[in-house]
């Protein structure tokens, strides 16, 4: 996976091809199954706005994780 820098953090892509749906797998961690991951089709979205909302989205589960735990305790 090829790293990229955003916000001051490195997150890790991959594009795929399948048939003719190209597709970008978004990570938190080189190997996608160890951390958050997303899968975004380019042919609806740009890779701008796959990297962007891929920011969004890690935020919105650290946000959910620690209003749980927080229920937790």
């Amino acid at each position: 996976m090829k790293p990229v820098k955003m916000n001051g953090f490195v997150y890790y892509f991959e594009v795929f091809m399948t048939g003719n749906e190209p597709f970008i797998l978004m990570s938190t961690t080189e190997h996608p199954s160890e951390g958050l991951s997303k899968i975004y089709f380019l042919r609806k979205y740009s890779m701008k706005y796959a990297m962007e909302d891929f920011v969004r989205y890690e935020a919105n589960v650290k946000i959910r994780n620690t209003q749980q735990e927080n229920e937790v305790r």
